[in-house]
């Protein structure tokens, strides 16, 4: 058996000492990313679920929350299995999920002179800045916006208390997609945790971000099939590009040009040598095809829904393939 297995029957081997012993079992916790290190993995795929999943088992072990759907950096418990299943993760996304969401925003005091605050602001580049007197109690928000709107009116505006507005503040369980237009209309939201303190504060930028995460590598794997379209355009009959598809998935599916194929078809396609010819290109096939076959598991992990998402790596990897087509084709039409 592997390392991954021997510190796991270790841990198994602890807590059934502990009640041997007449004790309760202290349970292991760490993070999923933890657990998958110890099995000198990165990511779940869906054999390496299964493959830990069973050693698990086979220990009479569970995890809690069930690391096969906890987020990578979420803690879990290694626990004796009780034969009571544990309990199954929220597969929603909450605002609470956001890494905005759980750094303690900078404040200011209502009673506080607003140069101080309109100071934190531009030091920290914000836009406005929680009004709190506790790390519960909400006062307000003190923006550029209502210093603005004061100083307009030409009513007192030297403290904050004198230039603040009503705070908008959703709960961390608020689904993500509910909280979008109230970020969209006001530029923020105050997010208050389950013990009613302020955890964070998520902006429109925070939002772009987030969005970039989760959509840009969709828009750049679309762009990459386009260049491997374009590629291919006008160079193979359509007898030629139907004996591929079929060879790649294995089926009869009507092909008339190149975007009926699957991403795994144009890789078999350009896969052989006298195919790769055809396109007249000066660029290596081994490594052509080693790149985008690279690209094809990331963009599988994308279309399944992996849970972990894509690494760092992955969305490197990615960028650099459309890049490179997009010089590629610049080069070809010069």
């Amino acid at each position: 058996m592997d390392e991954g297995y021997e510190w796991l029957k270790h841990v198994a081997d602890r807590m059934n000492d502990d009640v041997a012993r007449g004790a309760a079992a202290e349970p292991e916790r760490l993070t999923v990313r933890e657990l998958l290190q110890r099995f000198h993995y990165q990511k779940r795929s869906k054999w390496i679920k299964g493959y830990i999943g069973r050693i698990l088992r086979r220990l009479r072990l569970h995890t809690d929350p069930d690391f096969r759907l906890a987020p990578l950096g979420s803690e879990i418990a290694i626990e004796l299995d009780s034969g009571t299943p544990p309990v199954r993760p929220d597969p929603t996304r909450r605002v609470g999920a956001l890494d905005a969401a759980k750094r303690i925003p900078i404040s200011v005091n209502p009673e506080s002179l607003l140069k101080k605050a309109t100071t934190k602001m531009q030091f920290h580049d914000y836009s406005q800045l929680p009004v709190m007197k506790t790390d519960r109690d909400v006062m307000g928000m003190v923006t550029w916006k209502s210093i603005g709107m004061r100083l307009l009116s030409r009513k007192e505006c030297t403290h904050v208390s004198q230039c603040m507005e009503d705070a908008e503040i959703v709960r961390s369980e608020t689904r993500l997609l509910d909280a979008v237009p109230k970020v969209s209309k006001y530029g923020y939201v105050l997010v208050r945790g389950k013990d009613r303190t302020i955890s964070g504060i998520v902006t429109t930028a925070d939002l772009i971000d987030e969005l970039g995460q989760v959509a840009g590598p969709f828009l750049l794997l679309g762009e990459i099939e386009d260049h491997l379209r374009n590629l291919i355009h006008g160079k193979f009959t359509r007898d030629q590009l139907r004996k591929t598809v079929r060879d790649a998935a294995g089926d009869e599916r009507s092909i008339e040009g190149p975007t009926d194929s699957t991403f795994g078809g144009y890789l078999q396609l350009l896969g052989s040598r006298d195919n790769w010819e055809r396109l007249e290109l000066h660029i290596d096939r081994k490594e052509f095809i080693a790149k985008l076959e690279k690209v094809r598991e990331i963009r599988n992990a994308i279309m399944h829904f992996d849970p972990d998402g894509l690494s760092d790596d992955d969305r490197q990897t990615v960028r650099k393939a459309a890049r490179f087509f997009d010089n590629l084709a610049r080069m070809t039409h010069s």
